[in-house]
């Protein structure tokens, strides 16, 4: 029996990109939304001060596909990405806001599967799914979905952050933002505030996003380790701040927050010297076939 063909129906989901210079990989993530089986009710792409070529780029693509789906909120100046996701937060108009990076793409059936677990679970504030990492472009053929999950808990979140923003999908009258002056790990804040005050989260075992580099150490915002980990420990303290019963167990997570980063530091280091030792290498080798 084929597949129901679902890609006329309309859902009540705004997808919400912040774009600041990745004009070609915008290209790409639009596109993604836009090929889903369900389709989001608006797509809204916030220019984060990234100037007139960025507002071109949304220009031509609000020419392709329909400038009453997707609209562009420009900011003046580049605020971050969480100051960036919150503007195209409050212009949303679908129950639910999903968030997806300008150099990450979804699955196909990412809206499809997401919505459709969310909307018969109400008591669900915040839903994440894993992710995968590709080279160039992602490959969903033959890529079976589980429909495993699981609920998030709060000790297993201060471990580490367990999925990336473009996996995240939150009810719209979510009373919790991103830290609009926190630049790095401002995604982390806001998930275990969500928890802190309550709120339900689950995350789907399914791989319904793609990444195009790795999270930390490549390029980006990733790439400054150091603001990384202050932004990690910003957010501790703002834990501790939210909820004061909490402050014993940051006392733990502190160092246990700068032992990670050590270890991402080597590794990183490693990568690095792994890469320039290849590269001289095969620096002046011909390669004859």
């Amino acid at each position: 029996m084929s597949e129901l063909n679902l890609s006329h129906v309309v859902v009540p989901v705004s997808a919400v990109i912040p774009c600041y210079r990745h004009i070609e990989t915008l290209k790409r993530a639009v596109a993604s939304v836009a090929g889903q089986t369900v389709k989001p009710m608006e797509m809204i792409v916030v220019n984060d001060g990234g100037g007139k070529r960025v507002d071109k780029a949304i220009e031509e693509l609000q020419a392709r596909y329909g400038a009453t789906w997707l609209s562009m909120v420009a900011l003046p100046r580049n605020l971050g990405a969480g100051a960036a996701r919150n503007a195209g937060w409050s212009r949303a108009k679908g129950t639910y806001v999903a968030f997806l990076d300008a150099d990450d793409a979804w699955h196909p059936r990412k809206i499809e599967v997401q919505y459709g677990y969310m909307v018969t679970s109400p008591d669900i504030a915040v839903c994440g799914h894993r992710y995968r990492l590709e080279a160039n472009d992602a490959h969903w053929v033959d890529y079976a979905l589980t429909g495993r999950r699981a609920d998030m808990k709060l000790a297993r979140l201060l471990l580490a952050n367990q999925f990336i923003t473009s996996s995240a999908m939150v009810r719209r009258d979510l009373d919790v933002r991103f830290a609009a002056t926190q630049r790095y790990m401002e995604d982390f804040r806001i998930w275990l505030t969500v928890l802190i005050r309550g709120r339900r989260m689950v995350i789907l075992e399914d791989e319904l996003a793609c990444i195009f580099k790795p999270i930390f150490g490549s390029s980006g915002l990733s790439a400054n380790l150091i603001r990384m980990e202050i932004g990690e420990l910003r957010t501790y303290l703002s834990i501790g701040v939210e909820s004061p019963l909490l402050l014993p167990a940051i006392f733990f997570f502190i160092p246990y927050s700068l032992g990670k980063f050590l270890r991402r530091w080597l590794l990183v280091m490693i990568r690095r010297a792994y890469r320039r030792r290849l590269e001289g290498f095969f620096r002046g080798k011909t390669i004859c076939l």
